[in-house]
C-alpha cells in the first residue's frame, strides 16, 4: 500500500477532498485508506515558516512514499484563465534576501551569502524532476507577502514564473532533502495585479483543484 501525504496551508483549500475521503477515514484524524493507498492530509498553517516547521516535523516521524502540494495561487499570466490547474515543476523564494537603496531587490544568491547550486538548488531554484503529464506545468514563486500593487509587481521579473504561492518553495525545499518524491498542484484563484477580492474566484480554484485531486487519488 502506497503510503502518501497530501500537504495544504488551510483546511477550506481541501475540504472538498476531505469530505470525499471522509468514509474512508482509518478513525484517525486526517487520516485515510482509499484505493490501495494510505493518505495523510497535513495542514501546514499559511506561509513558509509554517509550512516549513510542520513539513520537518512530519518528515521526522513519518515515512511516505510521495507527497503532494496542494493549494491555491496567483497567476502573473492573463492568458491562463481563472480556476486553471497547474502543475509546478519548479519554485524558488521570492524575498529571501534584502532591498537595495534604488528600491530593487537582490536575493541571498545574487548577494553571494548562499551557492546558487547547493543543494537542493539549481541556480537558485528549486527544480521538480517529477511532472504530471495531465496538467499544464508552472514555474512558481514563493513569498511572505503576496504581491498586491502594480509599483512592487512592475520590480519583478515576471518572464521568470507564471504562478505565486506563500508556501511552494518551502514544501520543495523539505521534500527534496529528504529524497521524497512529491508534486506541486495548484488552481489559479486571481490575477496577481492590484489587489481586489471582488475579481477572485477562489471557490471556483477550490472546485477544480479538487476535483483533479480525487480523479488523481483514484486512478
Amino acid at each position: 500500500m502506497e503510503k502518501i501525504v497530501i500537504v495544504a496551508a488551510t483546511g477550506f483549500e481541501v475540504a472538498p477532498l476531505l469530505q470525499f475521503l471522509q468514509k474512508y477515514n482509518t478513525g484517525q484524524p486526517f487520516h485515510f485508506q482509499f484505493n490501495n493507498k494510505e493518505i495523510k492530509v497535513l495542514i501546514t498553517g499559511a506561509g513558509i515558516t509554517f509550512t516549513a516547521f510542520a513539513l520537518g516535523k512530519f518528515y521526522a516521524t513519518n515515512k511516505v512514499d510521495w507527497a503532494i502540494n496542494m493549494g491555491i495561487a496567483g497567476s502573473f499570466r492573463k492568458d491562463w484563465e481563472l480556476g486553471k490547474v497547474v502543475n509546478v515543476i519548479e519554485d524558488r523564494f521570492g524575498d529571501f534576501g534584502v532591498e537595495l537603496a534604488d528600491g530593487n531587490f537582490s536575493s541571498i544568491f545574487e548577494l553571494d551569502w548562499m551557492d546558487k547550486d547547493q543543494f537542493p538548488f539549481e541556480n537558485g531554484i528549486l527544480k521538480n524532476k517529477l511532472s504530471l503529464p495531465d496538467l499544464h506545468t508552472a514555474r512558481g514563486l514563493t513569498v511572505n507577502k503576496v504581491h498586491g500593487s502594480e509599483a512592487t509587481i512592475k520590480k519583478l521579473n515576471i518572464h521568470e514564473f507564471d504562478i505565486e504561492s506563500m508556501e511552494g518553495a518551502a514544501f520543495f525545499y523539505a521534500s527534496f532533502l529528504e529524497k521524497i518524491p512529491c508534486y506541486q498542484i495548484r488552481s489559479i484563484s486571481n490575477y496577481v495585479e492590484n489587489r481586489n477580492k471582488s475579481n477572485w474566484e477562489i471557490g471556483l480554484a477550490i472546485e477544480n483543484l479538487n476535483m483533479i485531486m480525487i480523479d488523481f487519488l483514484s486512478k
